[in-house]
Order: structure tokens, then sequence, then C-alpha cells
């Protein structure tokens, strides 16, 4: 992918958890690729302290609620330590139009109400930050996550990873992007001093490409390599989604398939990651709690892809412990895509996994598990569409819950 050379930094500070989910969307928008973000708590006072030590970025974002005077006390702080091209922008909780111009006379760039949506900030935003274009993900980047934590996309990303890169021998990498808790190490049995925590220090100095990177993975077999995760709770894990994307985009110049597995949560990351990726892939159990996840998510991506893109469903743990389950023809109705596989619980392969370090597709070639994954790397890597040996049995019978979760899924 060919990146800009000019890159803005955008620091914000909030002063409410209604401010911090407003500040978060933000980086979201592809539009905005372009642009760095520091999102902090504080507001106007934690700023001020931060700039009286570094330089102030190209935009600055603040909430505040204080009143008049005090709010004037602390921007006169501020212009002290403030340089004289920085844009603030100022999130307010009440609107005094009056003073709002006021404002705008003494050189604020803009005041927006802590109620408008972000979309407003974002317009006003681009007419400072040039937009980014958005096409330019390559096809081959592949964002898996699971609706739900415990559904199992971790699993399904590392020996999907494995059937492209050891079985069909394309080149493919791995990457875990869950900072905290990724387990892409644990399951390949490797513990690297590189990880992708090395890659976002180096995209953070802008000095990424896709040939650094491929000498950071590791090979495992025949065309798989992995970057893992340092999976440390300490590091810090508000990063810029746009350094990760340009970590999957470098990586997509030096292999056919990238392989993202993105962390069981819906973050800044995680939908910047997703409407940027060119498949998307969803893995749900098939339970209430998953089925509604499930369905937010393809309504979101459907409505904010930046690229050409296709989502898919996996349904995954079925038949687990003979626990009454949502059958897989009321899955595809909620959702209005079918389910791209279904596949059966297998708690020997993937607990195997676990253990050793060994993908269930090299340990047991023949299970239905190992079968659902070749086919859907087939799926994956040429397009056809797969032919299931469904071994579902019927074990509950349509709940009333079904139609109320389309009804809120569709607004």
């Amino acid at each position: 992918m060919s990146q800009e050379s000019t890159s803005f930094s955008v620091h914000a500070f909030a002063e409410s958890q209604h401010g911090v989910q407003l500040v978060n969307s933000l980086p979201t928008d592809a539009r905005l690729g372009n642009a760095d973000f520091l999102i902090k708590m504080g507001g106007i006072a934690a700023a001020n302290e931060t700039y009286a030590k570094i330089p102030t970025p190209n935009i600055l974002i603040l909430e505040t609620s204080q009143n008049k005077d005090v709010l004037l006390q602390q921007l006169d702080s501020l212009a002290e330590n403030c340089d004289p091209e920085t844009k603030v922008f100022l999130l307010v909780a009440k609107e005094d139009l009056a003073f709002q111009n006021e404002l705008l006379e003494m050189g604020i760039t803009a005041v927006f109400n802590i109620t408008e949506p972000a979309s407003a900030i974002i317009t006003s935003l681009l007419t400072i930050i040039p937009e980014k274009k958005v096409s330019s993900v390559n096809n081959g980047v592949i964002s898996i996550l699971s609706s739900r934590p415990g559904a199992g996309g971790s699993t399904i990303a590392h020996n999907l990873a494995w059937a492209l890169g050891v079985e069909r021998n394309e080149p493919t990498i791995l990457i875990d992007f869950d900072i905290a808790y990724g387990t892409v190490g644990l399951n390949y049995f490797r513990d690297p001093i590189e990880t992708v925590e090395t890659a976002l220090n180096e995209a953070e100095r802008g000095a990424v490409n896709g040939r650094y990177l491929k000498g950071l993975a590791i090979n495992i077999e025949n065309n798989l390599d992995i970057i893992t995760s340092p999976a440390n709770i300490y590091l810090n894990n508000q990063r810029s989604p746009n350094k990760f994307a340009e970590i999957a985009n470098a990586l997509s110049e030096e292999y056919k398939n990238v392989i993202i597995d993105l962390p069981a949560e819906w973050s800044p990351l995680v939908k910047h990651i997703a409407i940027n990726s060119s498949q998307v892939l969803v893995v749900g159990s098939p339970d209430l709690s998953s089925l509604r996840n499930s369905k937010n998510i393809v309504t979101y991506l459907k409505k904010n892809k930046s690229v050409e893109q296709i989502q898919h469903i996996i349904l995954n743990r079925v038949n687990e412990a003979k626990r009454k389950e949502i059958k897989l023809d009321d899955f595809e109705d909620s959702l209005e895509i079918p389910v791209l596989a279904s596949i059966p619980y297998d708690s020997a392969s993937t607990s195997h996994m676990e253990l050793n370090g060994q993908m269930p597709l090299e340990k047991n070639n023949t299970s239905q598990f190992s079968k659902h994954v070749r086919n859907l790397a087939n799926f994956v890597a040429s397009g056809q569409r797969m032919q299931f040996e469904t071994e579902e049995e019927d074990l509950v019978q349509k709940s009333p819950i079904l139609s109320m979760i389309k009804k809120i899924a569709n607004g």
C-alpha cells in the first residue's frame, strides 16, 4: 500500500464517559487515516499539565464542563504553551452561542456541543486533514473476530492460517492484534522477543514496511509465518488504530493472505481494522447473545465499510455438550446473510492445540473440525462455495426472542 508522507497528530482530552466515547469514534473513520490519535482523560487541566512538558500536536480536542470564567483561565494557561499552528477544538456541555462566537474570535478553531454526532466533528477535521484514500486496502487482508468472548474466533483464525499457508502452500501470515491477551504464540508454541509491539513501535516512527515486518515474522512451516502478541496487560493498549492498519497493509505487499486475529471486543481498533479489511469473518456460537452481536456487527460493517468488502458468518462450537442452541436456519434468517460454515464442537482437537501447540489439521487430519476449516480455507482462497456435511440436531424450537433481536439490530 502506498502511504501518504504527511501524518497529522490529533490529541484529545475528555472529561466525561460520553466524551471518551465520542472521541474514540473518530479514529474509526477511514477518511482520517492520515491522523494519529492520542486520547486521554482529564480535560483542559490535564492538557495544560501535558503541554508544559512537550510540544502541542497539530490538532487538539478538549472537552470542558467548566463555567465561562474558569474556562477562560484554563485557555489562557494553555495559550502559554500552545504552538500558534495548533488547531484547537472545544467540546462544551452547554450551548451558549454568544460565548461560542467569543471563543472563535479568540482563535479557537471550532466549538461543538458534546451531544453533537461524531460526523460533525469529522467533517470539520477533514477541512484540515487531507482525506485518506480508503480504497487502498489490499484484497488479502482478512480479519477474524468473535461476536462474543469464547466463540472461538482465534481458534478459527489460527487453523485457517495453517490450512492456507501449510496445506495450500500460499504465502500467508497470521498476526495477533490482541496486545493484552493474544494466543497466537501459545497455540503455535512460540515465545519470540519481537512481537507486534515491535512492529507498532516501528510504525510510530514512520518506518514500517513489508520487508521489515517479514523479517520480524517467525516461519512455522512451508509458507506460513506468524507475528505474535506480547500478551502483556501492562503495555500501552491505546495505540492509534491507523498504526495497526499500516502494519496489515504493509504485510499485504509481501503475503497473499494476511490473517488478522482481532480481540474479542468492540473497540476503535476492531472497528477500524474490520471496516478496512477486504474480508471479515465474524465467528459466533449458536446462542442468543452471539446472534444479537453478530447481527449488530454485520449491520455496522454494511453501513460503514470503506472498501469493497465481503462479510461472512462462521457458526462455531455447534452441538457443544448437547446444550440448547439456535438452529442454523434461524441464524441465517435473522442475519439476512448465509452462514458460511457451521463447525461442530471438537473439544479433543482444540484442547490438544491449546496444550501442545499443534493445529488440529496437523494432528487429526480427518476430524470434522479439520474438514470444515479446510473447506473454509478453500473458499477464502478460491471463492468456491463449500458443501458441508451437517450433523446438527434440532435441539430447540424457534425462539420468540429472535424477532426482537432482528428488530433491535435494524434500529
